[in-house]
């Protein structure tokens, strides 16, 4: 694996679930150190442990990414632990069960959101400022395809991760003269571990749903070329990792 990204820091939220997981071993990999972040701390720590017997420099920090303090104390410990940070990517994220719209509860819709659109405001307040002094950052957010898909799709999820693609784009161009490219992923249906328990779910309800199955691997690699500089004219960029899903 070549050294893409040799010597820099790079945090990845959701780093315990499956896409996180294989994002940032990919990101080790090409030399990457990691600051790896979830709520689920049994499962950030396999992921950070994995890691390290592999011989990659990363440490873990169980975060909520709902709360200031929390998103504060993981950025500043990052900057501490490695004299650094130079990209994050943003895995979170919480689906809706595909619930009727009109049968949506409140406490459902909040939690929702909060982790899908508040968290990733939440983490890119906190590390744009050092960014934007540096003069340099890499952020990628990881959304989804559903919201330009015309298949059954869960009402909450779509809407928040869309608001995520939306934020990107904005940043984007707020952000680009202070050195920062901000970009996004949107993945068809993939093996997740938020996926898995809906897909027969899914295909009951939606009957002709287009099931595009690949392997996370392929959005860790659209997440390194991003991370890279072979993106480095890439700005503001919503990607389909999809296989044409969407095209």
């Amino acid at each position: 694996m070549g050294q893409q990204l040799a010597n820099q820091v790079m945090l990845v939220t959701g780093a315990g679930s499956k896409i996180g997981r294989q994002s940032a071993t990919l990101l080790a990999q090409s030399g990457a150190k990691i600051v790896a972040a979830d709520l689920k701390s049994d499962a950030l720590t396999r992921t950070v442990t994995t890691l390290k017997a592999a011989g990659y420099d990363a440490i873990a920090v169980p975060t909520n990414t709902l709360v200031a303090n929390d998103v504060n104390y993981l950025v500043t410990t990052a900057k501490q632990h490695f004299g650094r940070l130079d990209g994050l990517i943003t895995h979170a994220g919480l689906p809706d069960h595909l619930i009727a719209p009109e049968t949506f509860g409140d406490k459902l819709w909040d939690q929702v959101t909060a982790i899908n659109t508040a968290s990733v405001r939440l983490i890119t307040q906190a590390v744009t400022p050092l960014f934007s002094d540096q003069q340099h950052g890499i952020i990628v957010n990881v959304a989804t395809v559903g919201p330009v898909t015309d298949d059954q799709a869960q009402t909450a999820y779509t809407a928040t991760k869309r608001a995520v693609t939306t934020l990107t784009k904005r940043l984007a161009h707020q952000t680009a003269k202070q050195g920062l490219r901000v970009n996004a992923i949107t993945p068809g249906d993939i093996q997740a571990d938020i996926v898995e328990p809906l897909r027969v779910h899914e295909a009951q309800v939606a009957g002709d749903l287009k099931v595009v199955t690949k392997t996370s691997d392929a959005v860790a690699q659209a997440v390194l070329f991003l991370a890279s500089e072979r993106s480095h004219d890439v700005n503001g960029m919503v990607m389909a990792v999809d296989r044409g899903w969407t095209h």
